[in-house]
């Protein structure tokens, strides 16, 4: 009885997004102005890693490779950071959190809390960059939208789009 329960709450537990493979880390080797150079550990371009700096990590983009060597854009400011400090592949934690516990929150391009109020814990995230979506598959923009300022109307007339958004219209004058 008590194995039953046990099994149950241990296939119960969530094991998406789990790395199954330790992740090697590597060292900082190379600094030269905004890039990094980083060896002894592997990451695909656009993935994230870290690298630890005095004053605490700080969250680099591979951007390129040549060779063993790691070429690596930070998103944040990169004081305090050391020749040979420890670079980590970030394995399943790509993505920025989505979902209601955003709803009056404040975050920077990456997800991070801008506000003060803590960490943001969701149980999703959506990619940095998601699928293209084909223009022709969109609804046309044929609604005018009358904005309320005639300079504005008259200079440039503006239509509801698709997505939402207002955009102006080019006018194209025929001599």
């Amino acid at each position: 009885m008590m194995m039953a329960s046990l099994s149950e709450h241990l296939s119960a537990l969530k094991t998406d997004n789990l790395s199954t493979r330790p992740v090697a880390s590597g060292k900082l080797v190379r600094v030269v102005g905004l890039t990094l150079e980083a060896i002894g550990c592997r990451a695909p371009v656009g993935s994230l890693c870290k690298v630890e700096t005095l004053n605490g990590t700080i969250e680099a983009e591979v951007v390129g490779f040549s060779g063993e060597t790691l070429y690596l854009m930070p998103s944040e400011q990169i004081s305090g950071v050391l020749p040979g400090a420890r670079v980590t592949p970030m394995v399943g934690e790509q993505g920025i959190p989505v979902g209601l516990e955003l709803l009056g929150r404040v975050i920077d391009g990456v997800g991070n809390p801008l506000d003060g109020m803590g960490e943001i814990y969701t149980g999703k995230t959506a990619p940095f960059t998601p699928a293209a979506i084909n223009p022709l598959a969109r609804k046309p923009i044929d609604t005018p939208l009358d904005v309320g300022i005639k300079a504005l109307m008259v200079c440039s007339p503006w239509a509801k789009a698709s997505v939402s958004a207002f955009l102006p219209v080019p006018v194209w004058v025929n001599l």
